[in-house]
């Protein structure tokens, strides 16, 4: 496996998206506002820290995937993905830190949701983001002929 850096977001419970949580978009801006400004602040400092373990300049990622883990603060039924409004003003936050270029589908590969437990923070969620490089791209790439493959599924579906 390539390359793989880990960062750690603790979030009070009232700046957390859930996409089954409906919000007025004001309220959700500045949600979104204070998430991407966290994650900014973060990946701006790993960048630094980066910098001064290895003596080089944090290298931006051409493409990567990203694990993102939520801890929830008390014992209840949850459902990582819908947790993806968050993992997006990060996401967003590490563009604005310079971590890649952009977070569009030529960057990013794959995001993936996992529960993790308990953040054992009263009303604080812990989201645990594992960017890596993969070595291995091809899984990833989608050709004209993969196209036409999803369309000829489709239309078989629909037959």
């Amino acid at each position: 496996m390539g390359r793989t850096e880990t960062l750690v977001f603790a979030v009070h419970r009232k700046h957390v998206l859930n996409a089954n949580r409906a919000q007025h978009h004001r309220v959700k801006a500045q949600h979104v506002k204070h998430l991407r400004a966290l994650s900014r602040t973060t990946g701006t400092q790993h960048a630094r820290d980066y910098q001064e373990q290895h003596g080089v300049v944090f290298p931006r990622f051409p493409y990567y995937t990203i694990v993102f883990t939520v801890y929830q603060p008390e014992r209840r039924w949850i459902d990582p993905p819908n947790f993806s409004p968050t993992s997006k003003a990060l996401i967003d936050g590490l563009t604005d830190a310079g971590w890649w270029d952009d977070d569009n589908l030529e960057h990013s590969l794959e995001t993936t949701f996992r529960y993790g437990g308990l953040s054992g923070i009263p009303g604080t969620y812990v989201f645990e983001m594992t960017i890596t490089q993969p070595d291995d791209t091809s899984q990833y790439v989608l050709t004209r002929n993969h196209e036409t493959s999803i369309r000829d599924k489709v239309n078989n579906t629909l037959s």
